[in-house]
């Protein structure tokens, strides 16, 4: 009956094992998706600032033109 004990323990580091690789996995893949969602943003970030730009710009024109009447 000694087998038993070190079946359980083959088990038991086996299943480690797996649910250790499964995360690793986990952390390299969203890793590199939080990654490429990054550049996707930074490619952004340019006209963003661009139609921030322009916003900022009518809202000083509108509020002359409010001034005004």
């Amino acid at each position: 009956m000694t087998w038993v004990p070190l079946i359980a323990w083959a088990a038991a580091i086996l299943f480690g094992l797996v649910v250790l690789s499964f995360c690793a996995y986990e952390v390299w893949w969203k890793a590199n998706r939080m990654r490429s969602d990054i550049e996707k943003l930074r490619t952004l970030e340019e006209p963003a600032q661009s139609l921030l730009v322009q916003l900022t710009a009518a809202q000083e024109r509108l509020l002359r033109a409010t001034e005004t009447r």
